[in-house]
């Protein structure tokens, strides 16, 4: 009786445990055929952007399926969780199958297509499934699941797109929120909030954002009409130290973002010369500007009100000259370009310049009786 009970056992393991390799992920309902009828999911960014179906644990069983929206909106929700048996490496049967279910504040084309989705499923419950997981030609992956009806839904593994190449390039840093036509500006004089940088990590397909909060979010970009959205945020909401830091982080991270989401955020990218802006404009029409250099290279805290420095001639091509007074001895000269990265530190007061690009540049001085200041350059050919 026991060797019977122990063998029971490790088969219904075995059956739980062979998946196929690559099941054990998140999947994106492209449509889902009932009866020679193809329903696709409504291309509305807003109200339904993505269907997913997730294979959580090969131990247990575990997969769950639902909607973004219930991310960013309250009563609207459909979906079901459920736990499986697997046989062999393409067919699956569920053990037990809830549905959850809120649709007080759902549009009818929403309700409309979840239930077609939600049904095929459930109206087949005690049946078995089969998939078959095919890699296309960019290596994303297609699954399709028929029901023994020989009804189907496809789904496939991409959702989230890559940022522009020209945006993911770059480190951005904040230089100015305007919200309701008003100027923000970072609070000054304090370390605690000095700058606020802004990424698109092009491997995640994911946009970073930290002020004292930090939030990040996975974005899909409609490139024709320079928008992205963001869903599924991860927000670390800490509070400042400092009051009015406390204020602006609200403003920045709840007010502009998390209040706001999906979307549409518009983006506009300008390139002059070596200095780039990308202007972000939310749904209400405020916007963060940002730079592809730190405030901290062009602000000093130890600047000279009406600096005595003479730093010539200035555009340069060839050698620039560092003047200081009589009673100053420069400690050292640090010249930067506009993406923050330090290209050359000397001692000398005067600084050969030919070999480098031209574009603008920043050049930091530093005395040895704790004195500084900080200017900007041009470098232009000779």
């Amino acid at each position: 009786m026991k060797k019977t009970l122990i063998l029971i056992l490790l088969v219904s393991a075995f059956k739980v445990f062979a998946q196929h390799p690559d099941l054990r992920q998140v999947w994106y309902a492209q449509s889902v055929t009932i009866n020679s009828v193809t329903t696709e999911i409504p291309n509305d960014p807003i109200e339904l952007p993505y269907v997913y179906l997730h294979f959580f644990n090969s131990t247990s069983g575990l997969l769950g399926s639902g909607n973004t929206k219930s991310y960013y909106a309250t009563n609207c929700d459909i979906g079901f969780v459920g736990h499986a048996n697997y046989m062999g490496t393409d067919i699956f049967e569920f053990i037990d199958f809830t549905i959850s279910q809120d649709i007080t504040n759902c549009s009818t084309e929403f309700i409309n297509f979840m239930n077609i989705y939600v049904n095929f499923f459930s109206d087949t419950i005690t049946e078995q499934f089969t998939y078959n997981i095919t890699t296309e030609a960019d290596n994303s992956k297609t699954m399709l699941v028929t029901n023994n009806n020989g009804d189907n839904v496809i789904y496939t593994n991409t959702f989230f797109n890559s940022a522009p190449q020209d945006m993911t390039n770059n480190n951005w840093y904040l230089h100015n929120l305007i919200i309701e036509g008003v100027d923000n500006n970072i609070p000054s004089n304090n370390t605690e909030l000095s700058e606020i940088t802004l990424n698109f990590n092009d491997s995640g397909n994911s946009l970073s954002t930290n002020s004292c909060s930090f939030l990040i979010a996975p974005h899909f970009f409609d490139f024709t009409l320079s928008q992205f959205y963001l869903y599924e945020p991860g927000a670390s909401l800490s509070a400042c130290g400092i009051p009015s830091n406390n204020v602006f982080d609200n403003l920045y991270t709840n007010e502009f973002y998390l209040g706001n989401l999906p979307g549409p955020f518009s983006y506009e990218h300008i390139i002059n010369g070596s200095t780039e802006t990308l202007t972000v404009t939310n749904a209400v029409g405020n916007q963060a500007v940002y730079r592809n250099f730190s405030l901290l290279l062009v602000l000093s805290t130890q600047e000279f009100t009406n600096s005595i420095f003479s730093i010539y001639p200035n555009p340069v091509s060839e050698f620039l000259n560092i003047e200081v007074p009589n009673n100053e001895k420069i400690l050292q000269v640090s010249v930067y370009n506009l993406l923050g990265k330090k290209i050359l530190t000397t001692t000398e007061n005067s600084i050969n310049l030919s070999k480098y690009e031209n574009g603008i540049y920043l050049v930091k001085v530093l005395t040895k009786n704790g004195g500084s200041t900080t200017k900007k350059i041009i470098k232009i050919g000779y």
